[in-house]
């Protein structure tokens, strides 16, 4: 019963998901993302759990519900019995849980998403515990730091359907900018961040909270919902985006033909000067870079010794056959670029470092960019990376992240004065936690890496990568680095097969769908880019791609579930392909994969082409302009 399930309470729908509330809508407006609760341990690692005992009773209007929630991490056993309530636009939820054992937490309990498009700018009304009232907004550029904090309750209201008022029991919360960590949302939780963490809870400790959503709905207010999903060609992007890959060292033969075979207009590697072989790695990425005939993008790690490392760059730099690409500085002992590293290594650089651009920004994510701000004086751009799986890892949550990408980016503009904004690296997976309190722990055999994502080589990665590029060049921004080249995080398996066949089945001298989306792209680089508007964005997306006397529309299909898709394009016949998952044909190193598809003639009807879409699937329309 767990498994996805629409509710009704009053005006009000929601899909029940494993446990969870999500998509509080009153018709097609969101009032609310996601109730849910969370566990975060002493490494902000969230806890997954199952569920048990569940009961449910639902009407047209109302519903209940009940289950216990045992952790499944034997690291921090935890459980909890759960309540939840919905009718006449209200819902009720409750929780009471109880530690199995002594367990480090940061936090234990609700977290309530807001939906982005629905509340930026917008007002809103915070009462405090002692009963004040505080009027503010919520932010419309990404705040760095909370927005609202000491909240028992809130009001505001719900364009064009009423007003929401939430109220918390059982502890103090607050509200952070979720757009820090590309998550499409304002998250409200309980347990302020000023208090210290983590908290040791001894075994039989217990923690009840409860929140209560009350709708109020205007006068002829609607939940009637609109049918299908309608995409129709937008604005075209003003800047084609530079898209590249990052190296982690040398590369053979046929992987070297396969990502030739594609392009790709940069390169980046990590030289850490802490390290004696950083010429060595530096040569290497130089090497490629010809291979390639691409730019170079160095992320370069300096030390408290960067005094005297700068001068071994610049030697090394005045001697290769390298003059110009993009240098990142970056100092390992801070998150963002410190202004002292700059204060000597810029001048310097701008003085020996011929053509190179610079600049400064962060290895992690954009929030740490956002609260430790740079010095952007004489900068050539600013840079930040990009995963989506910082608070959550299912699909629709992933899918979520993508639309917020683009946020991060109007955000970074702002902050450093109009500079070009470079995404270096794009990710499935954090490639590290640079937050955490103490050592993350190795795999446990058989295990996957923290950093890996079975996503990675599956038809969902395809869907997840085509869904950033077309938002991130709608948000115009300079490049992005995607992935590495080759492995389990890569663009494809290369020349081994993977260590762990049973998690990650791919075989060698594969490539992942992903791939191909790349591909797609990077041919497709002097023509001209236009995203689709689609009436709901977390189901489907779709940009427009022409070239000369060609033009080709990939669209992605985010659900499991079946949709009417209605395509609005003004020819008279088309051709269509949709790939499915299981497309085994296109996991061969081949650069004629658009060739290699099964394609339908349809005929277009007054200007609209429908297609009934019924699983995740990339869908490839093709014309003669």
């Amino acid at each position: 019963m767990s498994g996805d399930r629409i509710l009704k309470a009053g005006l009000l729908s929601m899909k029940y998901d494993r446990g969870f509330l999500r998509y509080i809508k009153c018709g097609d407006v969101e009032v609310l993302r996601m109730i849910y609760f969370a566990l975060r341990d002493h490494n902000w690692d969230t806890m997954e759990g199952k569920i048990t005992n569940e009961v449910m009773e639902s009407g047209a209007e109302s519903f209940s519900l009940s289950y216990q929630w045992i952790s499944t991490d034997p690291a921090f056993p935890f459980q909890w019995v759960v309540r939840i309530l919905g009718s006449d636009n209200l819902i009720e939820y409750s929780i009471d849980g109880e530690a199995l054992a002594d367990v480090r937490k940061n936090r234990t309990g609700f977290c309530i998403l807001h939906p982005i498009k629905e509340c930026a700018g917008k007002p809103c009304e915070i009462s405090t515990p002692s009963g004040d009232v505080v009027k503010g907004q919520f932010p419309r550029l990404i705040s760095p730091h909370q927005p609202f904090k000491n909240m028992q309750s809130m009001k505001w209201e719900i364009p064009g359907k009423g007003r929401a008022t939430l109220v918390f029991e059982g502890d103090v919360f607050e509200m952070e900018d979720q757009r820090n960590w590309t998550d499409d949302s304002y998250k409200t939780y309980c347990t302020p961040l000023d208090i210290p963490f983590p908290v040791q809870l001894k075994k039989g400790d217990r923690v009840s909270q409860k929140v209560t959503l009350t709708f109020d709905p205007f006068e002829g207010a609607s939940a009637v919902k609109e049918s299908g999903i309608v995409l129709s060609p937008g604005k075209k992007v003003s800047r084609v985006p530079d898209i590249g890959f990052e190296s982690k060292g040398g590369l053979e033969a046929n992987e070297l033909q396969a990502l030739q075979s594609i392009g790709g207009d940069h390169i980046r590697g990590e030289v850490r000067f802490s390290q004696d072989s950083w010429r060595q790695t530096l040569a290497v990425f130089v090497e490629q870079s010809k291979q390639f005939q691409c730019s170079l993008e160095l992320v370069l790690f300096f030390t408290e010794s960067f005094q005297k490392e700068i001068q071994g760059l610049i030697e090394v730099l005045g001697s290769i056959d390298v003059s110009s690409g993009r240098l990142l500085l970056l100092q390992e002992s801070n998150k963002s670029t410190p202004d002292h590293l700059l204060d000597l290594v810029l001048p310097l650089l701008r003085e020996h470092a011929g053509s190179w651009q610079i600049g400064a920004g962060t290895n992690a994510y954009f929030t740490e960019l956002n609260r430790e701000r740079p010095k952007i004086n004489n900068l050539d751009f600013i840079f930040y990376s990009v995963n989506p799986q910082v608070h959550a890892f299912d699909d629709a949550s992933l899918t979520e992240t993508l639309e917020a990408q683009a946020y991060t980016v109007e955000s970074a503009r702002v902050l450093a004065g109009g500079l070009p904004v470079y995404i270096t690296p794009i990710t499935l997976k954090p490639r590290f936690n640079p937050n955490a309190t103490g050592p993350e722990p190795d795999p446990k055999p058989g295990e996957l890496p923290s950093q890996v994502d079975v996503r990675q080589m599956e038809l969902y990665g395809a869907l997840w990568t085509l869904g950033s590029i077309l938002h991130l060049a709608d948000s115009g921004v300079h490049g992005m680095t995607y992935y590495e080249a080759v492995g389990w995080r890569g663009w494809i398996q290369g020349n081994g097969d993977s260590p762990l066949m049973d998690q990650f089945p791919s075989k060698r001298n594969t490539v992942f769908p992903l791939y191909h989306i790349l591909a797609t792209f990077l041919s497709r680089k002097e023509g001209t880019w236009i995203p689709m508007l689609s009436s709901d964005t977390l189901a489907c997306k779709g940009i427009m791609l022409r070239k000369e006397d060609e033009q080709l529309i990939l669209i992605g299909h985010y659900r499991s579930s079946a949709n009417q898709v209605t395509i609005e394009i003004d020819v008279e016949r088309v051709e269509v392909a949709i790939w499915k998952e299981n497309a085994d044909t296109f996991k061969s190193y081949q650069t004629h994969f658009l060739d290699n598809l099964i394609w339908e003639k349809e005929v277009v009807t007054e200007g609209s082409l429908k297609l009934h879409l019924e699983d995740y699937c990339v869908v490839l329309i093709r014309n003669d302009v």
